[in-house]
């Protein structure tokens, strides 16, 4: 993933594309890690957009998923499952066009980590731009797919990477997963059905009370 073109492809699909894609900026500092969190946004997001049998073109060549990025879409899988009709309700409401994607994202995440941030937390984050994917995948605005896989690399790298660091780096992120395997039955992701019975949720407060939610 630089700013040379790649041959891209679609996971599952085996169809090809030659895509220019553009190396962030902040990728002088430590490569590896940023790395890691580029190809976690691409690979979740490729790999929800499979879900809805849709083929993003665009999206560069992956390898295969290595043990964090099969955490993610496993932790994401069991977190929209959970609340999917909140993170609908909330994409709804927002009332989404090809103009007001990204200062959306960037609202409703902001105010997703205003008073803290914990590994519950960035799986929400990586499931509300995979829903946010379906979305305009859904709507006629595939063009904004890219971005949006882009904006999620981009605020894991530069907002949640001193945390994600101080907390055993993505290592610590697969023992967070490890600890609590969702087939036991065991892990407890918040209870956030006062939402939904609610029956409408403003933007920010909806990403306010998520936050809350992801608290413990």
């Amino acid at each position: 993933m630089s700013s040379q073109d790649t041959q891209a492809s679609s996971s599952g699909s085996g169809r090809h594309s030659t895509v220019h894609t553009q190396t962030s900026t902040y990728l002088p500092d430590d490569p590896q890690k940023t790395f890691e969190a580029q190809l976690l946004a691409f690979d979740y997001i490729n790999w929800r957009l499979s879900q809805i049998e849709y083929e993003w073109l665009e999206c560069p060549e992956l390898p295969p998923p290595n043990r964090v990025r099969l955490a993610m879409r496993t932790l994401c899988e069991t977190f929209e499952k959970r609340y999917d009709a909140i993170l609908k309700q909330m994409i709804t409401q927002l009332n989404i066009t090809s103009n007001t994607v990204y200062p959306s994202f960037v609202s409703l995440t902001r105010e997703l980590i205003k008073d803290g941030i914990n590994w519950g937390r960035i799986v929400a984050l990586f499931s509300f731009g995979g829903a946010l994917a379906v979305h305009c995948a859904e709507n006629g605005m595939e063009e904004r797919i890219t971005s949006i896989a882009q904006w999620v690399e981009t605020f894991t790298s530069l907002e949640l990477r001193s945390w994600i660091e101080a907390n055993g780096g993505w290592d610590g992120f697969v023992a967070f997963y490890e600890s609590c395997p969702p087939d036991t039955g065991a892990r407890r992701w918040p209870d956030m059905n006062q939402m939904a019975a609610a029956g409408a949720i403003a933007v920010v407060t909806g990403a306010a009370t998520l936050a809350r939610m992801l608290s413990q």
